[in-house]
């Protein structure tokens, strides 16, 4: 994904590969900070959401495997399973 988001910026002079990766850094921390919270918490809803969006941000990226973890926590929350292993 970030190849071929290279298209855009060949040269690197506007940054926007750098900005994504920032951007990327920022939302990511504070997804899983809230999602380890509500891992925690016991509130598999909001450890669910969290789960999804976290995905969502990942595959944009072209962070797969990190999309496929999300995605096994989302299902897994759906599920009403215990969370706990994931904390």
């Amino acid at each position: 994904v970030l190849e071929s988001l290279r298209q855009y910026d060949p040269d690197g002079q506007q940054g926007l590969l750098a900005d994504l990766v920032a951007t990327f850094e920022v939302e990511a921390r504070d997804r899983l900070v809230n999602l380890r919270d509500a891992i925690a918490l016991g509130d598999g809803l909001a450890a669910g959401r969290l789960a999804h969006s976290l995905r969502g941000i990942c595959g944009a990226i072209g962070a797969t495997h990190l999309a496929d973890l999300s995605r096994q926590l989302e299902l897994a929350a759906d599920e009403g399973r215990n969370l706990r292993r994931w904390d």
